[in-house]
């Protein structure tokens, strides 16, 4: 056992002492402690008991253990003495920030109980105390995250003060709802005040909902229109052949007309080669004449079966509602 330690455990021993007599007598008057929550003798024995296992620990330099045992002591029958122990016991785990807060009310909750001598030496203790504490001022951009430092959660941020830390390493971790928790490991120097800043990543924005298309309405049919739907292959073909039989009478009109003028300008030398003239005459009259009525007939049954003939037969009956008479 080091000797600071070993001058430690004396002092602590001594302060047993002096906390056992308070434990047993002077508790129930401490000021801390409401007179309807005056702890019962029972009580009492049992933090005797935890103060106890709570100085054999720390002389095992168990001091973990033996923090847990001082501050069941206290919580069960709370007595300014073992404040004292608290506070040497976080000095020796080097967690400066416990060791002179607990120092700090001993001080106060003690008053003129304190004897002089020791009063001084733990004003001195605290003041060196003093030199080993850092402040972590942390800030993030999401208002009311939680923030823990060591795995102690602190409060939510922002904080109305900076928070006091041992000098030394120190694990910082910031969670917000729905946000991946963010964690920063820092060093903290004494009388420093460090300035830590851990922003959340921006969230991805959300993609507004499509809106729906609006139904888009058919255009409106035009009579030209409708009545260029109802051509199909068979009405371009009988338009064309009609077409082809009146070009074809009128060219061969204009022939006929051409022969019979020369039937009657022509002098022939005999009977026989003007009949022949007369005849290739008539042969084309005919011929045209065939022609353009045939074209006439194609074109005009044409506009018939695709424009006048409705499609799709007859439009069927409606049937009758129920219960009508129908005949």
């Amino acid at each position: 056992m080091s000797r600071a330690v070993r001058i430690r455990a004396a002092t602590l021993a001594l302060a047993a002492l002096a906390g056992s007599a308070s434990l047993a007598g002077v508790a129930h008057a401490d000021p801390p402690r409401a007179a309807a929550a005056k702890p019962s003798d029972a009580e009492v024995q049992k933090a005797l008991a935890r103060f106890k296992r709570g100085q054999d620990l720390y002389t095992e330099r168990n001091f973990a253990g033996a923090l847990v045992e001082f501050r069941k002591a206290y919580e069960t029958a709370p007595s300014f003495r073992v404040l004292y122990n608290i506070g040497q016991v976080c000095y020796q785990m080097q967690d400066y920030v416990c060791a002179y807060r607990s120092l700090e009310q001993y001080l106060a909750d003690g008053a003129s109980q304190i004897p002089a001598a020791r009063r001084a030496a733990v004003s001195e203790e605290l003041a060196s105390l003093k030199q080993r504490i850092g402040n972590l001022d942390v800030r993030s951009n999401v208002a009311g995250a939680e923030l823990s430092v060591d795995d102690a959660l602190v409060g939510t941020l922002p904080l109305s003060a900076p928070v006091q830390a041992s000098a030394g390493r120190h694990k910082i971790v910031v969670v917000a709802p729905g946000r991946t928790p963010m964690t920063r490991t820092v060093d903290v120097a004494g009388q420093d005040t460090l300035q830590v800043d851990i922003p959340f990543p921006e969230l991805p924005r959300a993609e507004p909902e499509p809106k729906p298309a609006a139904p888009v309405a058919p255009p409106r049919e035009t009579p030209a229109a409708r009545e260029a739907s109802r051509m199909t292959t068979l009405s371009w073909v009988g338009y064309g052949v009609g077409a082809l039989a009146l070009v074809g009478g009128g060219v061969t009109g204009a022939l006929a007309l051409g022969a019979a003028d020369d039937v009657k300008s022509k002098v022939y030398p005999d009977e026989s080669a003007a009949a022949s003239d007369r005849s290739r005459a008539g042969t084309l009259a005919l011929a045209s004449d065939v022609l353009l009525v045939s074209g006439v007939v194609a074109v005009a049954a044409t506009t018939v079966l695709t424009f006048l003939v409705p499609r799709g037969g007859p439009p069927a009956r409606a049937s009758a509602p129920p219960g009508a008479f129908t005949f």
